[in-house]
């Protein structure tokens, strides 16, 4: 809580500044707090991202999941084509058909 909420606390219950300045050594600016909301983290996300074509490779099959690390639902054959649509993070991209999540490291582009 900034201490300008403790301030209004403070002097609301009369207690005394003296009491509030044990409580904070220096005064925090806005600059001193990064506050990100979902809308924030999701633009900035690569505007120039396109999907791509990749292969499966590595496994005998790879799994599709409904989240990055979330439940199996379906399952590629090594070999097989799919087109990513997002990259999520350096782990998981999001394919088109079926529509889930996979493990980056396990999807060639081509």
């Amino acid at each position: 809580m900034a201490k300008n909420n403790y301030n209004k606390m403070y002097k609301e219950n009369n207690i005394p500044e003296e009491v509030l300045n044990e409580h904070f050594e220096t005064e925090i600016t806005p600059e001193d707090v990064i506050e990100k909301t979902v809308k924030d983290v999701v633009e900035e996300k690569p505007k120039n991202f396109k999907p791509f074509m990749g292969e499966v490779i590595g496994n005998l099959s790879l799994n599709v999941r409904k989240q990055p690390g979330g439940e199996i639902y379906k399952s590629i054959p090594d070999g097989a084509q799919v087109r990513v649509i997002e990259v999520v993070d350096d782990n998981w991209y999001k394919i088109e058909s079926p529509v889930g999540y996979v493990m980056s490291k396990f999807i060639k582009k081509i």
